[in-house]
């Protein structure tokens, strides 16, 4: 008898917390629903400056009062470009064939943020998302301190590489071979506006 009380008393614990779970879920998605029904588009262009402003990079992720503008951008031979630093990335799993370098200049003016975080930038192509190389960025940018964000002060600026890896099975034979001439984006903001930078154009 105590068994089926402690079997009864499990599964209606058991319920709660998934009514629990399910209730937050709908309150999150119907949270992120309302913010995406308004969401707007600015594109801009290399040398142009980003404000932040009042939008947020990521889900309740501000960075008000930061900015960022694109300074150049390339992709390179992976095992070419690692050569000429102090890294071969000989310690990863998978070492990837190029590599994208989006040269960036981060500014702060009047930011109540507590930084700005790379982990939101986003570069992707029509059909592919590039993943950051978190390892390379800390090799190339030593003023990050290991860090995957960045804090400046009042008036400020910084200017750092990102670099984003490209893998080749992950493309058609068609995309690889014109990467070059692709219409490439860095995500800066996601809502309610979302703000991005061609870095690449397939018009070059």
């Amino acid at each position: 008898m105590k068994n089926k009380k402690k079997l009864w008393l499990t599964l209606a614990g058991t319920i709660v917390l998934v009514c629990a779970w399910l209730v937050r879920y709908r309150a999150i998605n119907q949270d992120y629903q309302k913010r995406w029904a308004a969401n707007t588009e600015k594109t801009y262009s290399i040398g142009e400056t980003v404000p932040v402003a009042s939008d947020y990079m990521g889900y309740n992720l501000a960075a008000d009062g930061y900015m960022l503008k694109v300074n150049g951008f390339e992709i390179v031979d992976y095992n070419t470009y690692t050569s000429t630093l102090a890294y071969d990335g000989s310690d990863r799993s998978r070492i990837p064939d190029k590599v994208a370098l989006v040269e960036v200049t981060i500014s702060q003016q009047d930011s109540t943020a507590e930084g700005f975080p790379l982990t939101e930038l986003l570069l992707y192509t029509t059909d592919m998302l590039m993943n950051m190389d978190w390892d390379l960025l800390e090799v190339i940018n030593p003023v990050l301190n290991d860090n995957t964000g960045i804090r400046l002060q009042d008036g400020t600026a910084c200017d750092i590489v990102l670099p984003f890896d490209l893998y080749q099975y992950r493309f058609s034979a068609l995309e690889w071979n014109n990467l070059g001439q692709s219409n490439i984006w860095l995500q800066v903001t996601n809502y309610p506006t979302r703000k991005f930078i061609q870095v690449n154009t397939s018009e070059r």
